[in-house]
Parts: C-alpha cells; structure tokens; sequence
C-alpha cells in the first residue's frame, strides 16, 4: 500500500484498448471507388499485382515513416501525406480536396478490421464507477473526426472525459506537449494520475518523463525498468486500485 490511488488515468489506444487488423479487401473496393469518383484511371492501368487502394495505403505508411524518422514528434499533415501518394502513383497533380476525399474513402475500411479487446468496455466503466476521470492519448496521424466517429462507434467514447489524437495536437507520444495537453485537459496533477499503454518509448518512458505513473498494459513486453508495472489482466488494475497499490 502506498498512501491514495490515482485521480486520473490515462490510455493509449491502438494496442492497448483495441487490436488492430487489416481491411483486406475492402481496402481493395475503396480504392476503385476513389478511382470512380475522382475520374481518374481505371484499376487496370495500375501497374502491379496489388490493388489502387492497398497501393496508396502501403505509399502512404511509407511516406507517413519517413516523415516520423526526420522528426519522431511531429505529426504529420496526413491530407498532404494523401496528396503526395497520389501524385507519384498517378503521375498526375492530384488537388487537396481530391486527397482529402480519398484519405476518408480509404480509412473508411480500416474501421472494420479494429476490434476492440475482450474486457475493455467493463474496465473502463468500472474505472468510472469508481470516480476516476479518464483520458485518451493516442498517436494517430489520421483525421481525428474519423478517430472520434469510430470510437463513439465502438462504444469507448461515452467513458472518456478527454480524448486526445496526435494529428489534432500536432505533436506525438512521448512529446512532452502531448503528456501536458491531456493532463490539463484533465486537470490533474501529473503525481495523480497514471498512464497504461503498450509502448515502451511513447507511452511508458513518455508519461514517466511527465511525471505520471507508467503503467504497461496486460501482456505486454517491457524492459526491466518497467517490468514491475505490468498488468498481468486488466482485473490486476482494479485489483491495484482498490488497494491504492502503485504499480512501480
């Protein structure tokens, strides 16, 4: 035991409270779409055994982690990620408006193939049964009206009294800026809250360096440091909950 629990806590997302997959070919479909609706070359004259659509996805993370090697904490602009993608497998000037409708036309598959964990919605409304606030910090590059619409979708919105995404804030995990973003959003002390995620730089070194309390999410491999922290289940954090037991 160690004096009083946590008056927040935070969560990462992808990893952590929803596993993701891939659209398979949904993303496929989309990429025709894009293709109709923005009149441009029919899927035949691309070359290459893949589709448009898996074509621009695969250019886009691609693009999107050279971006993130020249400067990890930046966000990207994920429109002018789209743009550019567009415009070296058409060979053509692709316009803002024309990318930013295949952003949406080809993230619209990808919330299909994100599930989320067995046991999360129960945690998260116990956690609130139990008076915490709680908040979501999340490194995603993709358009935060998207984000937001899947996960009220999803049915997690409705336990979040904060929900942050890196491409609104403009700065990624373990950015300071973005640990301070959402503790203020919070407003909470960052010695009163902690933070469960499943990455060891972004989220746990991250949030420690805030001045929270790391925690690793349930199965989750970690270096000595953090190894006292980890979940075994998420029963394990209603367990160090109720007894005020800190993680670390």
């Amino acid at each position: 035991m160690s004096g009083r629990g946590p008056r927040a806590l935070g969560f990462d997302y992808g990893g952590t409270l929803v596993a993701i997959g891939h659209p398979g070919n949904l993303l496929t479909e989309a990429g025709e779409e894009v293709l109709e609706r923005l009149q441009l070359v029919s899927p035949q004259a691309i070359e290459g055994t893949a589709s448009f659509g898996q074509k621009v996805d695969s250019l886009v993370d691609q693009l999107i982690a050279e971006a993130h090697a020249r400067d990890p904490l930046r966000e990207v602009d994920i429109y002018a990620i789209y743009q550019l993608a567009l415009n070296q497998l058409l060979g053509a000037e692709v316009s803002p408006k024309e990318a930013r409708l295949a952003c949406h036309l080809l993230q619209k598959p990808w919330e299909g193939a994100i599930t989320v964990t067995p046991g999360v919605g129960e945690l998260l409304g116990q956690l609130k049964a139990r008076g915490l606030t709680l908040g979501l910090l999340s490194n995603a590059p993709y358009p935060a009206d998207l984000m937001h619409g899947m996960l009220e979708r999803q049915g997690l919105a409705r336990w979040f009294d904060v929900v942050l995404f890196s491409s609104e804030l403009g700065v990624r995990k373990p950015a300071p800026g973005a640990f301070s973003a959402l503790l203020q959003a919070l407003r909470v002390d960052a010695a009163q809250s902690w933070f469960i995620g499943d990455e060891e730089d972004a989220d746990l070194r991250g949030a420690a360096a805030a001045g929270m309390t790391p925690v690793a999410a349930p199965r989750v491999e970690t270096a000595e440091t953090f190894r006292r922290s980890a979940l075994s289940s998420w029963g394990e954090l209603l367990r160090r909950l109720d007894g005020f037991q800190s993680p670390g």
